[in-house]
């Protein structure tokens, strides 16, 4: 296409810009089955924490720090949480905080 001059040319692109937004995503095929495996495998594995003894000592482990604090915690940020397992926890002796 011939630019006869930069206004036509930014007219052009503010239409293809337009359009692109206006495309729905197309559906991955895989999508679902990906999702359904992880929320199987995040169920085992949550059942799991649940009675794995290192796990458990560990959130002991981190509940006591939290205990252990002068004032308690306002917020709390866990990285790489995984099942939830441990703010739950956290949220049960620490309501008031923020996670």
């Amino acid at each position: 296409m011939r630019f006869i001059d930069g206004r036509l040319a930014l007219h052009e692109l503010e239409l293809r810009q337009t359009r692109t937004l206006q495309q729905k995503p197309r559906p991955n095929p895989l999508e679902s089955e990906t999702r359904e495996f992880y929320d199987r495998f995040w169920q085992r594995e949550n059942e799991s924490n649940r009675i794995n003894p290192a796990t458990v000592h560990r959130f002991r482990l981190v509940l006591q720090e939290l205990k252990d604090l002068k004032r308690p915690p306002e917020m709390v940020l866990d990285l790489g949480c995984g099942t939830g397992e441990l703010l739950r926890r956290i949220h049960k002796e620490f309501p008031q905080a923020r996670l």
